[in-house]
């Protein structure tokens, strides 16, 4: 599932489900529409629509592509990665900033916008608000989760921070081979720095 936003209040603990872009291609795929990808990224897709269990269907299709909410007086908005006006997923910006940031989101009334995607650690401070990508997860070029705490203190000061925590994946990297998912050459080097070699060898 992409992008869960865990964040705790004051005496419950809120997830959030928002709707990513591999989400998006599996549910053209059922809707009997071109996932919007292509080569062997596509045959990925069409792979995962076909292995994967149909009751997690109505469950995808019901997680939206944003989520608003506000924790402590502060703003938040949670999505995977930056949103056209036709709520469409934009390319990743190799090269982001505050300023670029603070230009796209100029309209929208939040104090901190969460995202992912792009699985690098992002950390902005704009003139408006703060923008955070705490990194993926699970595609990682060591066996690492990445996360991040949001502390809101009572006078409305914010302060983050990352974390990591190491687990074991190894069980994780040698099914892609069980399996022989498509494309997973590129996955396993682009996603997870080649760390099955150290597992199964070359």
């Amino acid at each position: 599932m992409r992008q869960i936003r865990s964040l705790r209040g004051f005496s419950q603990e809120m997830i959030f489900h928002v709707q990513g872009n591999h989400d998006e291609s599996i549910l053209n795929i059922f809707h009997g529409v071109e996932p919007g990808s292509s080569g062997e990224e596509r045959d990925h897709h069409y792979w995962i629509a076909k292995n994967m269990d149909k009751e997690y269907i109505s469950f995808i299709n019901k997680m939206p592509k944003r989520i608003e909410i506000t924790i402590n007086g502060k703003k938040f908005l949670f999505l995977h990665y930056h949103l056209n006006d036709k709520n469409q997923f934009l390319s990743i910006d190799n090269n982001p900033s505050a300023t670029k940031l603070d230009n796209f989101y100029v309209n929208e009334d939040a104090d901190i916008v969460c995202f992912g995607h792009h699985h690098i650690l992002h950390h902005f401070r704009g003139s408006h608000r703060i923008y955070i990508n705490p990194g993926s997860l699970g595609c990682n070029s060591k066996p690492v989760a990445n996360y991040a705490i949001i502390n809101i203190k009572n006078d409305g000061c914010i302060n983050c921070t990352f974390k990591e925590i190491q687990y074991d994946n190894q069980e994780f990297l040698r099914d892609y081979y069980k399996y022989n998912v498509p494309d997973k050459e590129a996955l396993l080097s682009i996603f997870h720095g080649n760390q099955d070699k150290e597992i199964i060898g070359n």
